[in-house]
């Protein structure tokens, strides 16, 4: 279970590692379906907040620079009354 976690996540240690040219190929059909799985999860976070951005919760970015946009009008506003 060690070996295959940290070969699954790329870390990969070295302390366990094959011997054989048939432990080396299935070495790296671990290793590249710990990148796959990581690719899918990382695509399905990205989908999930590009879903919620689309729903209405705003872009946090976007939410910000308008909050900047109005201080600044309003400190450009004060600027000019005094």
């Amino acid at each position: 279970m060690y070996w295959v976690v940290t070969t699954l996540t790329t870390v990969g240690y070295g302390d366990y590692k094959g011997f054989t040219s048939p432990e080396y190929v299935f070495t790296y059909i671990v290793e590249f379906s710990g990148i796959l799985l990581f690719a899918i999860i990382l695509s399905a976070f990205g989908e999930i907040l590009d879903g919620e951005s689309a729903e209405g919760t705003g872009d946090i970015v976007e939410n910000k620079m308008e909050d900047v946009d109005v201080w600044l009008v309003q400190l450009d506003n004060s600027r000019l009354s005094k």
